[in-house]
């Protein structure tokens, strides 16, 4: 009994080191894939930043002091990425605000870069009717531009909203986002056919 009681803690010290990495590791990938909101992943991080915490300060384990310094340090560092003012400028364009049923209608948005140096890379979210429309706009030099076409709906008679159109700033982890502008709302009127 003592032999088996002796070993497991043998077992948990020598994984230890492997133990916090691992739960570290498996943040950032759960974070750099995409598999949690923003919202659930401060909280996520939070929580592994109080149980890192709890475990270095209880059993004096330093990997777990180590980890939860590496998560303040990504909570501190998101919100850096936010407090600039974003230099691109937001446009939408739209054919025409009325469209015939069954014709091929594009829309695009275009952002420019009035900054005089390169921009951070920042996501373009357009809502466009019961949809929603995400471009990722990279990091654009001075004067350049961006632009993203869309298709509009126009397979049955019905007035589409597209917009708000907004331009959204956010960490490379995704853990803190922030609109930086916008461009309002507007209405495409889809009539139906004239019946003749």
């Amino acid at each position: 009994m003592f032999d088996q009681i002796a070993n497991t803690l043998r077992l948990i010290g020598v994984s230890r080191p492997t133990l916090s990495t691992g739960s570290l590791l498996f943040l950032v990938f759960s974070i750099s894939l995409d598999w949690l909101p923003s919202a659930s992943r401060r909280l996520a991080l939070a929580c592994l930043r109080a149980g890192s915490w709890l475990l270095a300060a209880l059993f004096g384990w330093r990997e777990f002091a180590l980890v939860t310094t590496a998560i303040l340090v990504l909570l501190v560092s998101g919100l850096a990425f936010l407090v600039r003012r974003s230099s691109l400028d937001l446009s939408l364009d739209i054919e025409s605000d009325r469209l015939a049923v069954g014709t091929d209608a594009v829309a695009s948005v275009v952002a420019t870069n009035r900054g005089s140096g390169r921009s951070l890379p920042q996501r373009v979210d357009v809502p466009l009717g019961a949809n929603f429309l995400s471009f990722d706009v990279g990091s654009l030099a001075a004067g350049a531009s961006f632009e993203q076409p869309f298709a509009l709906p126009t397979d049955r008679r019905q007035v589409v909203s597209v917009g708000p159109v907004s331009l959204v700033r956010s960490d490379p982890l995704g853990l803190y986002s922030r609109d930086v502008g916008s461009v309002p709302a507007t209405p495409v009127w889809v009539p139906p056919r004239p019946v003749r």
